[in-house]
């Protein structure tokens, strides 16, 4: 499998935060495999290392905070601006989850 197939296949599933777990199911191959090939995404600056053994394609914190850890979603100050009830950016994006 090539790094843009590989990217596409990820695009295409919906999602854009993926554990090296995750994107070996997907994709179809070992995880050792993964780790070689998400290495190369990020080096090559088509991902993005979000923490040891999780690439994003995105950027946009909000999504990355929200797929991080799921179920989860976004609350307090980061949800009320998104909903325009507050118009200052907040600087911590704060996500709820079940234990």
């Amino acid at each position: 499998m090539k790094l843009y197939e590989l990217r596409d296949t990820a695009l295409s599933s919906g999602r854009l935060v993926f554990s090296l777990g995750q994107l070996a199911r997907l994709a179809g191959v070992p995880e050792g495999h993964v780790r070689v090939y998400a290495s190369r995404l990020v080096g090559r600056g088509m991902a993005w290392r979000v923490r040891r053994g999780v690439i994003s394609f995105t950027h946009d914190t909000f999504i990355v905070a929200s797929q991080l850890i799921e179920p989860s979603y976004i609350s307090m100050h980061a949800a009320l601006y998104l909903r325009g009830f507050l118009d200052q950016v907040p600087s911590i994006i704060e996500c709820v989850t079940t234990p």
